[in-house]
């Protein structure tokens, strides 16, 4: 989205510019134009404002609520100036009215005195008879049920069990599992679920946090839990005992502010928290789900989830509490999703609750496969997730209107579902909807976007979800300070007990009431359908011997299917890697076989030595290279020897140091697969004895180091790009404002650049920032601060601490204006060469250095070098290894057509930079280059025609001085350097002679001012006889044959940009010197 803000003076005023009278003038909307523009005329004593939108991206409603807020913004600032920023409502009376009062209007009478239990014996009365669960054979009616849950219950009150006590559950889905959870609620107990599949020590760690004193299980589990003191009760060992106990409903003294579960979810400490929720809440949700989804005595409802998630609550409660049938599944039932439908089908289902991520497994076979579902199915309730609109939209079309999709959303904080959206029957999805909504509240539950300051949100605005009612849990298991972290005191409501639950998701309103789902405010994820806090699992990671660092993300590898990617920094990295080969050594005239063990890019280490070689000798290895297929002879010297071993140190050519470490590449990479898998393997086993199996990363990624952003955090978005030699790291540090005119454009510069996590240091550029950008950052800077700053100002300090010392400065000026005024600079003294550059004699090589052959010009002239020569070409180009390099520069021969295969092995990428010292280079590195090129054609630069002198002269003059240092190495080599036409300046003349380049001052940009100093600096290496020629070239165009041209040059632009406005300017009497890239490349 693009936005404009403009002000104006009166219509009829008219401004003197030069000797020229403008007028305002107004001018229709065109294609092009912003996407949303705010125009503000003075008309006397008033403001007239003129909202501008792209119907393509509003509709008019949407501008009406916009016109709404601003102006109750300003009716807000005129009425109480002081009032802080942050409380400065956007909302109208009426819109407050609706977001707060009329869509939270949702009370409706429920059983408040009763309890979960209550509920079920009420039905029990109702329906004696009828069947109350099934599983496989086994069933039970609703007398048999209850009178087996009423015994349990007796014998558990004899243990101790009462009001708020926990009493742990770990049994397999089973007819016994329902009676152990309705036993331990009658007799007064609240539910501890323990799923038999997790992990020993996460089951300790629960029973220990919960201070469990009963727990009720089954003899196959007992030794998994046996660790832990309490009393155990095997419903299957122990039946003949408790089956001699009462039968009869008992009153255990529970009431609806007791605890009825305690359900563990993942912690961000590392350690999952225990969610406590009481009565009165589920019993709020049995109702409402039992109205919702229109549940009677004829329903059969599928038990699918395991009771570790409160998803369980949703099909077992409603169903038993309506007289309905519940069925549990086996899970061999999840063996296909045939099979799954082919159940269904036999027990003649009505009601499915699915997680999301199996609905859209279903709904996918069902299309993919032309399956069908069964005509007893009538409901099918997915939740856990986001649902892809997508799969929506493919159930609609192959199952249609029947059986009702509703899509529900609640964390187990909410009890169970919070919202919920029935599917509408029309088979078109709202185009506005980024995935299918997660509806509206349920009874006596209240929604609430709300912003960090916790103020409402407009329609389509997104905020964090905040939830309030009786469906709040009691807070977190022994976790007071979380608890008071996440279950705030609810401000829209005057009950001192009233509280909101900070949900951590993002969402919007919609226009029509409902909510939709747009994500999350931390590092919570689900996978199908589980809840997991990634820092948990990091947390685990740590505590292994073999693990430095870890960072753990969801990804996802195709659509809707999230997966866990662990990122390891580990022990285990290799500098060297096995490698076993015969070899030839030659030392001192002799040539020996010998045998190779290790190699890295650096050297290699040998054995089978027949006498002890001394520290520094020289030697000589015929040896073949892994991935290689040829044998060649690398240099080298002893760098240690102990008896029959020693160790080798490379002395290598650029040509032989870019194939050796393209070959140690390459076998690190198969190594490390190895290596990878030992790693993979042994974390994932270690991991699968502390977590459950969904929260264990299906892959762990080996890496030397973790990328970090600018302020010094893991960069989350590198993360799936990193391979294990290639990692960038930052190396500025994040530092915080000092001042509140620091903070302030931070502010800014997070606004104009979207980027949150800004240091004072660090440059607008690097950030993202462009010429479109700055141009909005100066009019916020004038918006905020008063000051007129000019863009010039920008460049020469694009950092929040430049920029907060210009105001500065400015404000002790006295003035609101900044005269842009050059920095003066004497040129004359810039432009004096370093004395040491002094050329030996000429001893020519065979090799060519090329800097700039990622440009226009540099691309055409590498061209010319390896078709006119049979030199290797050296290239000085940026890039994290030599194999990219390599790519970029074919890359870039490929878009200008000049790519040919056989230039491939003369091409020789030098990873460096221009405005680095030594280019970047190492000593030895700069030492060798020297040694091994016979000429340079010096093309790179930084053509920028805004910069001033300041920011082109590390890369376009320093770059120059150390280019000429290079070809003074060792021998003297001819450089080649092009420059400009424009280190003359435009007199209007006809005739340019060479003395005329001595009028510096006239000359008014940075770019030809730092050409200028280069080329003075290139003609004093000349005076001291280094063989030296300037190139200047004009107007540079397109290929004369092909057309190729350079479509960022600004002369391209500046045509773009005509076509683009369908305005030329006056051009009758402008003038250039134009020339084929072609001709330019040939000539040089």
């Amino acid at each position: 989205l693009s936005a404009l803000l403009l002000g104006a003076n009166d219509e009829n005023l008219r401004v003197n510019v030069g000797g020229l009278s403008l007028a305002p003038f107004k001018m229709a909307q065109q294609e092009g134009q912003f996407d949303l523009s705010l125009e503000f005329i003075e008309v006397r004593n008033s403001l007239s404002a003129c909202l501008i939108y792209s119907t393509d991206r509003f509709d008019k409603a949407t501008i009406i609520r916009m016109v709404g807020h601003f102006n109750t913004l300003l009716e807000s600032i005129a009425t109480n100036p002081e009032q802080q920023v942050d409380e400065l409502p956007l909302l109208t009376a009426a819109e407050q009215h609706q977001l707060l009062v009329d869509w939270n209007d949702t009370a409706v009478d429920y059983p408040v005195e009763k309890c979960i239990h209550q509920l079920f014996e009420a039905q029990v009365e109702r329906t004696p008879e009828a069947i109350a669960v099934v599983f496989g054979n086994q069933q039970l009616t609703y007398r048999a049920l209850n009178t087996k849950a009423n015994q349990l219950a007796h014998h558990l009150q004899t243990l101790g069990v009462k009001p708020e006590v926990l009493v742990g559950i770990c049994i397999e889905r089973s007819v016994k599992m329902i009676i152990g959870l309705l036993g331990i609620l009658k007799a007064g107990g609240a539910y501890l679920p323990l799923d038999p599949t997790y992990p020993v020590a996460r089951l300790t760690f629960m029973l220990e946090d919960a201070l469990v004193l009963v727990l009720l299980t089954q003899s196959s589990l007992k030794e998994k839990l046996s660790s832990h003191q309490a009393s155990f009760v095997c419903l299957e060992s122990n039946w003949d005992i408790i089956s001699r106990l009462g039968s009869d409903n008992m009153d255990s003294g529970v009431k609806p502010d007791n605890l009825a579960y305690v359900i563990y979810t993942s912690g961000s400490t590392g350690k999952p928290k225990g969610v406590m929720v009481q009565h009165q809440s589920l019993v709020n949700f049995i109702e409402t789900a039992i109205v919702e989804y229109g549940l009677t005595p004829c329903d059969r409802v599928l038990q699918f989830a395991s009771i570790s998630f409160d998803a369980a609550a949703e099909e077992i409660y409603p169903c038993l509490t309506c007289g309905g049938l519940l069925v549990l599944r086996s899970d061999e039932m999840l063996n296909s999703v045939p099979f799954f439908l082919q159940n269904c089908r036999e027990l003649e289902l009505t009601v499915l609750d699915l997680p999301t991520a199996f609905w859209h497994q279903v709904t996918s076979e069902l299309v993919t496969n032309q399956l069908v579902l069964p005509n007893s199915l009538r409901l099918v309730i997915i939740g856990g997730e986001r649902a892809r609109s997508d799969v929506v939209g493919f159930w609609q079309k192959w199952v249609g209107t029947y059986p009702q999709l509703v899509n529900t959303y609640g964390p187990t904080e909410a009890t169970v579902v919070a919202t919920i959206y029935p599917l509408p029957r029309s088979t078109v999805l709202e185009r506005e909807w980024r995935d299918i909504p997660i509806g509206r509240a349920i009874h006596n539950v209240q929604t609430y976007v709300l912003d960090k300051y916790l103020q409402p949100l407009p329609l389509g605005v997104p905020g964090e979800l905040h939830l309030g009612g009786v469906c709040l849990a009691r807070g977190y298991l022994n976790r007071l300070e979380l608890t008071n972290e996440k279950f705030i005191p609810n401000p829209f409501s005057d009950g001192p007990s009233s509280r909101l639950y900070k949900t951590g998701d993002l969402v919007r309103y919609l226009p029509d009431g409902h909510i939709e789902y747009l994500g999350r405010v931390d590092n919570q994820v689900k996978i199908r359908g589980f809840r997991i806090e990634l820092s948990e699992i990091e947390a685990v990671l740590a505590q292994h011997p073999d693990v430095q660092e870890s960072v753990v993300i969801a990804q996802e590898d195709k659509p809707g299917n999230m997966r866990l990617v662990a990122y390891i920094v580990s022990n285990f990295m290799p500098e060297r890697i096995p490698y076993q080969s015969i070899c030839l050594a030659e030392l001192d005239g002799k040539t020996i076989k010998l045998r190779t063990e290790e190699i890295s890019k650096s050297g290699v280490s040998l054995v089978e030595i027949p006498a002890a070689l001394s520290k520094g000798q020289h030697i000589r290895l015929y040896l073949q290279l892994p991935g290689e297929e040829k044998k060649q002879w690398l240099n080298g010297i002893v760098r240690w020897s102990h008896g029959a071993q020693a160790g080798i140190q490379f002395q290598l050519t650029p040509t032989e140091q870019t194939i050796v470490d393209q070959s140690v590449e390459h076998s690190q990479q198969g190594f490390l697969k190895v290596l990878q898998r030992t790693v993979t393997t042994n974390l994932q086993n270690y991991l699968k004895k502390k977590l459950p199996d969904y929260m264990v990363p299906y892959r762990f990624v080996l890496v030397e180091a973790l990328p970090l952003t600018p302020n010094g955090k893991i960069d989350h978005r590198a993360l799936e790009q990193l391979s294990v030699n290639n990692y960038p790291l930052s190396e500025v540090k994040f530092a915080e404002p000092r001042t509140p005119e620091e903070e302030l454009l931070i502010g800014i510069w997070a606004d104009v650049l979207g980027v949150f996590q800004i240091g004072i240091h660090d440059d607008f550029f690097e950030l993202g920032g462009h010429s479109l950008l700055a141009t909005q950052l100066i009019s916020r800077i004038h918006e905020i601060f008063s000051i007129a700053l000019p863009l010039r100002n920008l460049f020469e300090s694009p950092t929040v601490a430049g920029i907060a010392q210009t105001i500065n400065q400015i404000r002790q000026a006295g003035t609101d204006v900044v005269v842009a005024t050059n920095t003066i600079i004497d040129f004359n003294a810039e432009a004096v060469l370093e004395p040491t550059i002094q050329p030996p004699s000429t001893i020519p090589v065979e090799g060519l250095l090329l800097t700039g052959a990622t440009g226009f010009l540099g691309a055409y002239l590498l061209y010319e070098l390896l078709a006119q020569t049979t030199a290797d070409i050296y290239c000085l180009v940026r890039s994290p290894n030599a194999n990219e390099g390599k790519k970029i520069l074919q890359n870039k021969l490929e878009s200008c057509s000049l790519w040919h295969e056989s230039f491939n092995s003369r091409i020789i990428p030098i990873i460096g930079n221009l405005y680095q010292p030594l280019l970047g280079l190492s000593d030895s590195l700069f030492h060798l280059l020297a040694s091994q090129i016979e000429a340079i054609y010096h093309s790179g630069a930084m053509v920028n025609f805004v910069y001033p002198y300041s920011k082109l002269k590390a890369t376009n003059v320093l770059g120059t001085q150390e280019i000429l240092k290079l070809a003074s190495q060792i021998k003297a080599k001819p450089v080649h350097f092009i420059s400009t036409l424009s280190v003359f300046a435009d007199s209007g003349a006809r005739i340019v002679r060479e003395s005329d380049i001595d009028d510096i001052q006239a000359l008014d940009d940075g770019y030809s001012q730092s050409k200028w100093v280069a080329e003075k600096l290139v003609m004093q290496a000349c005076d001291r006889g280094l063989p030296v020629c300037i190139y200047r070239p004009s107007r540079i165009i397109g290929h004369s044959q092909t057309g190729i041209s350079n479509l960022n040059d600004l002369f391209t632009r500046g045509i773009k940009g005509c076509i683009q406005l369908g305005l030329l300017p006056p051009i009758d009497e402008i003038t250039d010197n134009m020339v084929p890239v072609d001709y330019v490349s040939r000539a040089i």
